[in-house]
């Protein structure tokens, strides 16, 4: 989500890390409608989401959301005047805005990678 021309990230509580506000699928959503969720439980926005495209992670033996292998995840992005009022829950204990390209360096590289490829459509 991009406010003021800054993006939003989220500080996962449990990964001690920013990271962007998202998540699995449920059984019978779409990824647009996870994508919306997972926005909304995390932190407390709502927004209309434009679909950027697909990401891919080859893992090489790494486990990430209890994946390994290959994994792929649908990117949504979102622009919003006026946030609201950000509300601490289970998993994320704060939002946090950052600037791009100047913050990217103090980013995980997945993060700062994926931010600097669609930059040109934020």
């Amino acid at each position: 989500m991009k406010h003021k021309g800054k993006i939003m990230l989220v500080f996962d509580r449990y990964k001690k890390k920013l990271q962007f506000p998202g998540g699995l699928i449920e059984a019978g959503e779409t990824a647009r409608e996870a994508a919306a969720r997972e926005l909304l439980e995390e932190t407390n926005q709502t927004a209309d989401l434009l679909f950027l495209g697909i990401m891919h992670w080859d893992l090489q033996g790494t486990r990430v959301l209890h994946q390994t292998g290959e994994v792929y995840g649908a990117l949504f992005f979102a622009e919003k005047e006026h946030l609201d009022v950000f509300l601490e829950n289970d998993e994320v204990s704060a939002c946090q805005m950052v600037a791009v390209p100047e913050e990217l360096g103090r980013l995980d590289p997945l993060i700062a990678g994926v931010l600097r490829a669609v930059s040109d459509r934020l």
